[in-house]
């Protein structure tokens, strides 16, 4: 959902999160905004000069994520909300795993419905740290396993659960099996 022209302060952010449930803290690794721990500010400049990361290969899924995915319970809603927009670039996209889900083929739909996932989530290590962080970046690290297709507790509905940033193999593939189906879910997801 899209709500546009809402100029919200972070207490009514909050509050509006809310509505849809209890919120959780901004960002499970990262942290919170003082005095409001369940935003985390995504800034353009977030990472101060100590944050060098290397060249990456760059695929057409680079960038796309669920919030969270290697939390062992995901939050089931997030909420961006834009302070500062920019005239132009920086777009945000979305895509509808639902409608992911049901565009596979039947023979491919009931081959994923019964595989799980490995999420991973780790601090960058591209970051030039104190010794403190260093000791509790395995602190901070986080992994779980989750099923490929997830099912909508109220609706029933049937949705894959593919966060290319996060989820770093197949559970019970061999690893370049893995690495091949999930890039095949990942290029079919974010297609427009």
């Amino acid at each position: 959902m899209f709500f546009k022209g809402q100029d919200l302060d972070h207490e009514q952010h909050v509050d509006f999160a809310r509505q849809l449930g209890e919120p959780t803290i901004g960002h499970a690794v990262f942290g919170h905004i003082d005095g409001y721990p369940e935003i985390y500010s995504i800034a353009k400049h977030r990472w101060d000069a100590r944050y060098k990361p290397a060249p990456k290969l760059i695929k057409p899924w680079t960038g796309w994520h669920a919030d969270i995915t290697a939390a062992i319970n995901p939050p089931a809603v997030s909420i961006l909300r834009g302070v500062e927009i920019p005239p132009y670039g920086g777009d945000t996209f979305w895509t509808n795993l639902a409608v992911a889900y049901d565009g596979l083929s039947e023979t491919l739909r009931g081959f994923v419905d019964g595989l799980r996932g490995l999420h991973v989530f780790e601090p960058p290590k591209e970051i030039e740290t104190t010794e403190e962080y260093e000791e509790q970046r395995e602190v901070r690290r986080m992994a779980s396993e989750h099923p490929i297709v997830r099912v909508h507790p109220e609706t029933g509905e049937r949705v894959l659960y593919i966060s290319p940033s996060y989820l770093r193999s197949i559970v019970g593939l061999a690893p370049r099996e893995s690495e091949q189906l999930l890039e095949l879910l990942w290029e079919h997801a974010i297609r427009p």
